[in-house]
């Protein structure tokens, strides 16, 4: 045990100092707009689920004896580096030292850095599925790992309307190896987990008293007026007929037309001005008290206009996922300093947060800050992860040699007496990673309404880990595959490269 501590203990000081370099340098935590409304809710008691309630709830508990955004940003920064810290300690555990550092340095990610402090769903989010990870790289050998696992991937789901996406994977690999064996069983298992993650945040909303405030509408809205400015034809409910002043709307294609960006949905929203009569407040105002479901319309919207709504979709996920450049006037990569607020917080620019904001600025303008890259990457991960150790493609067989264990998320693991157990133990998380960064990024595709670089946070983050992993175990596969597994990521790079040029 002492020798283990003695081989941890480098890793662990490793971990320790850019986790309070981070923190001294963003101190107490840097707050955007949505954090500010979260702490004003927090400290009310007045809960919505525009933004994760659970969020606001457990903010909300600190503030009779830490009032304010620190006891969030340490709790981002325990998990980001608590949970690389045990995958690297794990690493080290195995005899691969190598690994562990490469682990570890995942962390390093400026974009990583930077909103680690700052005080955001997607930077606890991130930081909570981290941890899980590394908690179910040690479940072989410490019996809390696997509730508290759980425990941290609820939490994710609930931080995020699709962070349910990200989490399933990992909470696949918390299951019984039976649960994943063949195809037919590892669908139906990724379905009920992902059912399960979704009804937990209604539950925990409905156990908090979160008050509903319509915030799915904002997706609605921006999608039919997608639809209106690519096909247009107006796709909005025929009570929209007059605007914030009450005059007749004559030409409601025109009006779309100046509220439409690509970008994000915000004209539409009821915080902008001049606000879009067809936005927020008037569907509010109109729609709701008559009844009118907006699903529905939107359903008919799509269904009416397919090409328009893929054309907006893709339109807007090439400006989220960063094909197109997105000028950093429009949409800094990450945030600055804290916006206004009543209880005067707010962090003092110093040499290291300069250091930090510098890298993660510049950064944002290379493959690291362009999600699609990140996408493609995780992409690479799944296909060489599935192959290893195995003669066939991913997806062509379940099972392997005489090996009757052999699943779809792990790769096939002698008995743990063997050091080829050992070598596997950590690098079967490999895939589930790869998958939740692949899935949880595409997932803006249809989801998406703004494209702030935030989003791609855990995306980011899980494809590099991935990356390290799967090309840790990657004897043994051709140059073939390998070629094939990250070409798009170098395909997406060129094209991203064309765009700027």
């Amino acid at each position: 045990m002492r020798s283990g501590l003695r081989s941890a203990l480098p890793v662990l000081l490793a971990a320790l100092i850019p986790a309070f370099l981070t923190g001294l340098a963003y101190w107490p935590g840097l707050m955007g707009w949505d954090p500010v409304h979260q702490y004003g809710q927090a400290l009310s008691g007045q809960i919505t689920d525009w933004h994760p309630p659970i969020m606001q709830w457990l903010w909300e508990q600190f503030i009779p004896v830490w009032s304010g955004p620190a006891p969030m940003l340490l709790i981002q920064l325990v998990t980001w580096w608590g949970g690389l810290a045990l995958l690297a300690v794990r690493a080290l555990s195995e005899a691969r030292r190598g690994l562990g550092w490469g682990l570890l340095a995942c962390g390093l990610l400026p974009l990583g850095l930077a909103l680690s402090g700052a005080v955001f769903k997607d930077s606890m989010m991130a930081g909570a599925l981290v941890s899980a990870a590394g908690l179910i790289a040690w479940r072989d050998r410490r019996r809390l790992t696997v509730p508290l696992a759980v425990v941290l991937l609820v939490f994710a789901s609930a931080l995020r309307f699709n962070g349910f996406v990200a989490a399933m994977p990992l909470l696949l690999m918390l299951l019984p190896e039976a649960f994943r064996r063949t195809w037919p069983r590892l669908v139906l298992s990724a379905m009920l987990a992902s059912a399960a993650l979704v009804a937990v945040v209604p539950a925990i909303n409905a156990v908090i008293g979160a008050k509903p405030s319509g915030v799915q509408l904002s997706l609605l809205i921006y999608d039919i007026g997608g639809i209106t400015e690519f096909s247009g034809v107006n796709a909005f409910p025929s009570q929209l007929r007059r605007d914030l002043d009450d005059n007749p709307i004559v030409d409601p294609v025109g009006v779309n037309h100046r509220c439409y960006d690509p970008e994000k949905w915000d004209s539409y929203s009821d915080w902008v001005d001049p606000e879009c009569p067809l936005g927020f407040t008037d569907w509010n105002a109109e729609l709701v008290p008559a009844g009118i479901d907006a699903k529905r319309v939107w359903l008919a919207a799509v269904l009416h206009h397919p090409f328009a709504y893929a054309e907006h979709r893709l339109t807007h996920f090439a400006w989220n996922t960063r094909i197109f450049p997105m000028p950093d006037a429009v949409e800094r990569p990450v945030p600055v300093e804290t916006v206004e607020n009543d209880w005067g917080f707010h962090i003092t620019a110093g040499p290291v947060w300069r250091a930090i904001d510098g890298l993660a600025m510049a950064s944002a303008h290379t493959p690291l800050g362009w999600p699609i890259v990140m996408i493609a990457l995780a992409f690479g991960a799944v296909v060489v992860a599935s192959s290893a150790n195995r003669p066939l493609p991913f997806g062509a067989a379940i099972r392997g040699g005489n090996s009757p264990d052999r699943t779809l998320l792990e790769s096939e693991s002698p008995p743990p007496s063997s050091s080829s157990s050992k070598e596997q133990g950590l690098t079967r998380l490999a895939l589930p990673l790869a998958l939740s960064a692949f899935l949880y990024g595409f997932s803006y595709l249809p989801l998406s309404v703004a494209s702030e670089l935030r989003y791609h946070l855990w995306t980011s983050l899980s494809a590099l880990l991935a990356t390290v992993l799967a090309l840790a175990n990657a004897r043994g596969i051709g140059r073939r595959r390998l070629v094939l597994a990250y070409a798009p990521a170098l395909v997406a790079v060129v094209v991203c490269l064309a765009f700027r040029m």
